[in-house]
């Protein structure tokens, strides 16, 4: 239960923790390779999507959840584009990388859809509870 600029400080803090965590993830992923980078921010995300569905139960636990949501998206963003790079052929790098910067707004599409399909339905927690599963079911999904 909080306002509209509570949302605002979540949605904040999410990409606060992505500003102050991504040199080091950035090279992180470098160092570790793209597919294993993605693999950890994927099982990250899941486990901080449940986490939120399941301990979010105060502002200021969501606020950190947020940030630290954040960090898992500064090691996905260039771990991606460093598999792009070197998986896609020079000719179709620029149709994968419209697609993967399209990832973005069409996420938002789909949170969206989630709120009268699933939040209002059975409980805004299970639309966490069901990405949460979504990101479980891509990690293994990616490949070598």
């Amino acid at each position: 239960d909080f306002s509209e600029a509570g949302l605002g400080l979540l949605s904040g803090a999410f990409f606060a923790g992505g500003a102050a965590s991504s040199v080091v993830l950035g090279r992180a992923a470098e160092r570790v390779g793209a597919v294993r980078a993605l693999r950890a921010a994927s099982a990250g995300s899941a486990v901080l999507l449940l986490a939120i569905a399941g301990v979010g139960r105060s502002f200021g636990v969501l606020v950190v959840l947020m940030a630290l949501g954040g960090t898992m998206n500064a090691l996905a963003q260039p771990a991606a584009n460093l598999f792009l790079v070197r998986a896609m052929p020079v000719t179709r790098m620029g149709l994968a990388f419209g697609i993967k910067q399209s990832a973005i707004p069409a996420g938002g599409l789909l949170g969206g859809l989630a709120v009268p399909t699933v939040a209002l339905t059975i409980g805004w927690r299970w639309a966490f509870a069901a990405a949460a599963g979504l990101a479980l079911a891509a990690a293994p999904g990616i490949p070598d």
